[in-house]
């Protein structure tokens, strides 16, 4: 049954990230170092992307699959001095980590070896228009030049390492701190501190998921069913196919060619109502073409948002649908390119 979108969504929660800055303890996360003289290339067998050509103090965002081409999770691989860190969203740390042991199995390099330190580091997200500023001042002017999916090991807070790593999911400056965990509360009391003149707020982390959904960057713990690809998921830049050989290549190649799979759509309404997932997308009153993936509320727009997976005839922008409950209430949306608007981030970049 549809419901008020607007009433599912902390107004304030949001305009604190949107507007200001938010502090985000993350430390969940999967963290892993995978190490030795054939760890590239067990990497690159494993992912989508081709770690070969990455440089060191980058991060490659990228997708790992299974041999029909699905996703089992997505990652980000940091290319260190003599290793390779891992990281992986809180809620696939543990399928991760088996995941990946079972895939050293059928390595016969006998020194790969494959560390979790996910319960020794810390991890705390600054995310925000105003997450630079705070970074500025804790870290100096060299912050300034860490670009978009850069690494820094950094020792000038609290005379710890720290490895400072520039993401961007939300449309936002976003920056993660990882360091050793014994110095956690130090680090949030130094940053409280330092953005209490700044609005600084701790929301709940599940905002994260709407700002995730405004610039359409995949939650794999949302938007993804578990027979989702790459490529219906709209995460072929995630994808090297030049590559010789990585899991699921094959499968993948084959949907490609044919082209007939259906993908994540971006879905807008100017009405304030939302569905429940696996709500069924229509063209008209009888043709089926999609279902209900993720829906919610941009109190910017103020418009509901969702995204849908819909048939690839219609998974384009500028077609209007509706969408359908069990009990056959329906709504207008239009499809729609993404992202839905430009952050107060992005705009102060341009300036």
């Amino acid at each position: 049954m549809s419901v008020k979108a607007s009433e599912l969504i902390s107004s304030l929660a949001y305009e604190i990230v949107r507007k200001k800055v938010g502090l985000f303890d993350l430390s969940d996360v999967g963290v892993f170092k995978i190490s030795g003289s054939h760890a590239e290339t067990f990497l690159n067998r494993l992912c989508g992307a081709d770690i070969s050509y990455q440089k060191e103090e980058k991060t490659i965002n990228t997708v790992f699959c299974n041999e029909k081409g699905e996703i089992v999770f997505i990652g980000w691989i940091l290319k260190e001095e003599e290793s390779f860190s891992l990281h992986v969203d809180s809620e696939k740390r543990e399928f991760a980590k088996k995941w990946i042991s079972q895939q050293k199995k059928a390595e016969k390099n006998s020194d790969l070896e494959i560390s979790d330190l996910s319960e020794e580091k810390a991890c705390l997200s600054l995310v925000g228009p105003l997450a630079q500023k705070i970074m500025l001042t804790l870290f100096g002017e060299d912050i300034l030049g860490l670009p978009y999916l850069g690494i820094e090991k950094n020792t000038k807070v609290l005379a710890t390492e720290s490895l400072v790593c520039r993401y961007g999911y939300t449309g936002e400056y976003e920056y993660r701190l990882f360091f050793e965990k014994e110095r956690k509360s130090d680090f949030i009391d130094l940053i409280e501190s330092v953005g209490a003149n700044d609005g600084l707020g701790k929301p709940d982390r599940k905002i994260l998921d709407l700002l995730m959904l405004e610039m359409k960057s995949i939650n794999q713990n949302i938007d993804l069913s578990p027979t989702m690809t790459p490529l219906q998921a709209g995460l072929h830049w995630m994808l090297n196919f030049r590559k010789d050989q990585f899991i699921g290549k094959e499968a993948l190649v084959r949907q490609k060619e044919e082209g007939t799979y259906s993908k994540l759509v971006m879905l807008l309404s100017s009405e304030d109502s939302v569905f429940e997932p696996g709500a069924k997308i229509f063209l008209d009153d009888s043709t089926s073409i999609g279902t209900l993936i993720h829906p919610s509320y941009s109190p910017t727009l103020k418009q509901s948002i969702a995204l849908g997976l819909i048939v690839a005839d219609y998974a384009w922008p500028g077609i209007p649908v509706n969408i359908q409950d069990k009990d056959k209430k329906s709504c207008q949306f239009n499809t729609v390119s993404a992202p839905v608007f430009i952050t107060q981030s992005i705009l102060s970049a341009r300036d």
